[in-house]
């Protein structure tokens, strides 16, 4: 890391900046020096011409002819170039410095992940690259050196950090950085929703803006949210007030992600999440602020449930409360297999009616385990564990299929169903990739294909809903990398960090605590922590959801009304009849229309207690 010094350009004298022609020579050439004057140097680094005549001046003799660059020459020392550019440019920026023991947070954050590398996954996701310049000689006693470096990104310098030694210095430097794009993105996030409003067409975007908004809250909360990132999804409540047609809008919850399990971590303990695709993830973190919202409305406190009017021991979420699902790219599966097809026309894309131009639209498809799509489904049922374990292949239902679920049974699930109506969504927005024609028939449309409703079929209470669509797509360079990530991020309102789990294994990373171990049974959603800790459960993970159920029945006094032989979590859903022969008609209907069968996940996954 060759530094610069503050001295090494005077305006006001005749100093140059001295460097090695051979950046630019042939190998073959005999390597000498000359001397370039610092304006000279800069506008070479930024020129893209055939080539470029270089002299030998000071700042206020004429310029003299020393030899001609070529453009393959430039091009290839464009790195060197950019990191004398960004030494420049330093050179030339403020010279404060903080100290590194003044910053708070970065040693937070370097015991989990170092600053440089969320720095440089920030860099990769903008596109840009990253130079750290040390500034000046070391100050202080030769013992006891302080050093200053500044971390540069595209040319632009940020805050020079002084510190005992390097690593120090680029810590904080990289911190710093990091730090304050992240603030000027949420700025920046923060003026754009302001300008946008939350009626008609607009909903869709102001949803979105919201939802990015949030999570960049989450990153600056917690730095290790940053992963996983390819992927957003959030669910948005809407209240609105009793005497006016706006509403307030919040952000329930977010999560991140498109990977599933892989067979060799399933977890017969509940422990291990199947499916980490960011919808999925953000239906599930939902659940648990249903379950929080319930248990408000228990003890007096304000929530958005009321009693049912259809049973006396259920409830309702009340007129006044909506719910609205955001995700940042269309839902893997039916919604969005052909959204990038050869064969769609100008038509299909602007088409306001659901798109039916091909036998393979519709059908019920499963993701790939150790990859990126989806295969249809042949005949439905459930899979078998032992055929998994040798060798078979794990599949699990689309994030379209799942959708198209929750908008026939609910987003409440089948042990919340025990204590409360079906809780559906009133708005899906969509940002990349979104066809209405597409989105449309993956949820919802493809149950009435043949002019027939599922509703005579459905038990009371519920009934086939379809969320207003919307295409909810922002400029937001943040959101595509190169390479996706396995990890995954999943947030609920009330969390005071984000959880980070890896995909593929369903194990949970981070969750805040220095050692995340074994969920307490009583709060499952607090952390011990022990000499040799077991991995804990993630917080949305059937074990946590099991013991927060469980914990709402003592507050409901419910559980012996459900009168079971056995506490397995099997039997728990089981139990929720009603949801059950929803869920049947559900299945039967799509197998009726040729769509394919479910597949369901082996039995013996929710053949667990919480002992």
């Amino acid at each position: 890391m060759a530094g610069i010094s503050d001295q090494d350009y005077n305006p006001n004298g005749d100093q140059s900046f001295f460097f090695p022609l051979s950046l630019y020579q042939r190998r073959r050439k005999k390597r000498r020096s000359v001397v370039i004057p610092i304006e000279k140097l800069i506008v070479m680094s930024l020129a893209n011409g055939n080539g470029h005549q270089m002299t030998e001046c000071s700042l206020i003799d004429e310029p003299r002819p020393l030899c001609h660059i070529s453009k393959a020459d430039l091009l290839k020392s464009k790195e060197d170039l950019t990191l004398l550019q960004d030494k420049l440019m330093t050179s030339l920026a403020l010279s404060d410095a903080i100290n590194f023991e003044d910053i708070t947070g970065v040693q937070e954050t370097v015991n989990k992940k170092t600053p440089v590398t969320l720095l440089m996954e920030l860099a990769q996701c903008l596109r840009v690259k990253v130079n750290f310049v040390e500034v000046g000689p070391p100050e202080g006693p030769s013992h006891l050196p302080r050093f200053t470096v500044v971390a540069v990104m595209d040319g632009r310098p940020f805050t020079r950090v002084r510190a005992g030694n390097k690593r120090d210095c680029k810590n904080g430097a990289a911190y710093l950085a990091w730090r304050t794009l992240i603030q000027e993105q949420q700025q920046s996030l923060q003026q754009l929703l302001q300008q946008t409003s939350s009626k008609g067409d607009d909903l869709p975007k102001y949803l979105a803006v919201l939802s990015h908004l949030e999570y960049l809250k989450q990153v600056e909360i917690n730095p290790l949210a940053f992963t996983g990132r390819r992927v957003l999804a959030a669910i948005i409540m809407e209240k609105r007030q009793k005497k006016s047609r706006r509403g307030t809008f919040q952000v329930v919850s977010l999560a991140t992600g498109n990977r599933c399990i892989q067979t060799s971590s399933l977890s017969l303990e509940g422990t291990a999440i199947n499916d980490s695709h960011a919808e999925v993830l953000a239906r599930r973190a939902f659940l648990r602020f249903l379950t929080s919202q319930l248990r408000q409305h228990v003890t007096g406190a304000d929530s958005v449930f009321e009693p049912s009017p259809t049973s006396p021991s259920k409830y309702k979420v009340k007129s006044s409360v909506t719910f609205h699902l955001y995700v940042s790219d269309a839902p893997c599966g039916d919604a969005s297999l052909f959204t990038k097809s050869e064969e769609m026309n100008e038509e299909d894309i602007v088409s306001t009616e659901p798109l039916f131009t091909s036998k393979q639209q519709g059908l019920l498809r499963t993701k790939i385990e150790a990859g990126e799509g989806a295969i249809p489904t042949d005949k439905g049922g459930v899979q078998s564990l032992i055929s998994l374990q040798f060798g078979g292949r794990l599949r699990t239902m689309t994030c379209s299929d799942k959708i198209l679920k929750w908008n026939v049974l609910g987003l409440q699930g089948a042990l919340l169903s025990h204590f409360m109506d079906p809780v559906y969504l009133t708005s899906l927005s969509i940002g990349m990739n979104y066809v209405y024609g597409h989105a449309s028939r993956a949820t919802h449309y493809r149950l009435l294909r043949n002019k027939t409703s599922l509703d005579v079929s459905l038990p009371p209470g519920y009934q086939m809903t379809c969320p207003r669509l919307g295409s909810g797509q922002i400029e937001n360079g943040w959101q595509e990398t190169e390479r996706s990530s396995a990890l995954s991020v999943v947030w609920t309102a009330g969390d005071t960090l984000a959880e980070v789990s890896d995909g593929t294994t369903g194990i949970l990373m981070y969750n805040g605590d220095k050692t995340p171990t074994t969920a307490d049974e009583k709060n499952p959603d607090e952390i011990r922590d022990e000499v040799k800790p077991k991995a804990a459960p993630s917080r949305v993970s059937k074990y946590c959801l099991l013991a927060n159920f469980l914990a709402l029945c003592d507050h409901l006094r419910q559980e012996k009304e459900l009168q079971l032989d056995s506490n397995m979590y099997y039997h728990y859903k089981q139990a929720a009849k009603t949801y059950q022969a929803a869920k049947e008609s559900l299945y039967n209907k799509l197998e009726q229309l040729a769509y394919g069968g479910w597949i369901k996940k082996p039995e013996e996954l929710e053949y667990f207690t919480l002992s």
